[in-house]
């Protein structure tokens, strides 16, 4: 008899995207044709974690940088937002599910992951109600069709987590980089933020453009980036000479429209091109 496959169901679907299959995807052709210009061949990008009423419009900008691509491996890496751990967490699940059917875990990739270090474990439970990686896989079914995915969550923002996740990937993606997408799930300031507060994301949306990812790493520290998802930038960024050093900002926007109260979330698309 045939084991059956361990599947990690939808989350969000209905809240931050449509939970049937034919809404979902006539939203995600509108959200691609509404994107300027041709597709292209960006080897890695950042986008928000947001619903897609909010930030569907960057989500599309940036998959649009790489839809020109063949890809076969999109590599998801976000942070947790429920309890921090020091690890990074790969999923025990060999399928995850959306609206649009199943995405198929690279289970090779995740043991080569999980075999260059100690600190990667695979653990389903923090992936069960985590948001940050599930927005981006209905854009993946939509752009490429048959990849397979890697969901990568960083437990903390610490500078040997930062370290681990870069080594892990260079390692394991070194072989497969023509055909490997890296999204990197992020929003530039965390929830909630007061838009009369002094802060700004800027400083992380400059660091991010100057490739300076100690400085990212610094500056969470330090309490100057407040998105959680600086470590698994950082750890983007430190990979640049290997990935590529070209880095787009495709466009910004807040929450600021769609809310009505006083907290804003900012948002950012980003796209890492090879020279």
């Amino acid at each position: 008899m045939t084991k059956p496959q361990k599947v990690r169901a939808a989350a969000v679907d209905g809240l931050f995207y449509p939970d049937q299959a034919e809404e979902l995807g006539a939203l995600l052709d509108e959200l691609m044709d509404g994107c300027a210009g041709a597709p292209g061949r960006a080897a890695a990008i950042i986008a928000p974690h947001a619903a897609y009423q909010f930030s569907g419009k960057l989500n599309a900008a940036a998959f649009r940088a790489a839809a020109g691509r063949k890809i076969e491996e999109v590599v998801l890496l976000g942070p947790t937002h429920r309890e921090e751990v020091g690890d990074i967490l790969l999923p025990e699940s060999e399928l995850f599910r959306t609206p649009l059917g199943d995405l198929t875990i690279d289970t090779e990739l995740v043991e080569d992951m999980v075999s260059s270090s100690t600190r990667i474990i695979r653990n389903d439970i923090p992936h069960l109600e985590e948001h940050c990686l599930e927005v981006h896989l209905p854009f993946v079914q939509h752009l490429f069709p048959g990849a397979r995915i890697v969901p990568a969550l960083m437990g903390k923002t610490t500078p040997a987590l930062i370290r681990i996740l870069a080594a892990a990937l260079k390692l394991c993606l070194a072989p497969r980089l023509a055909t490997t997408l890296l999204v990197v799930s992020a929003n530039m300031t965390s929830y909630p933020w007061r838009k009369e507060e002094s802060r700004t994301p800027d400083f992380f949306i400059q660091r991010i453009l100057q490739g300076d990812w100690a400085a990212i790493q610094d500056g969470y520290a330090a309490g100057s980036i407040s998105s959680p998802a600086a470590g698994c930038v950082a750890a983007l960024l430190s990979l640049k000479e290997f990935l590529g050093d070209r880095i787009e900002l495709l466009g910004q926007s807040d929450s600021a429209a769609a809310r009505d109260d006083h907290n804003i979330i900012y948002y950012a698309a980003v796209a890492l091109h090879p020279r």
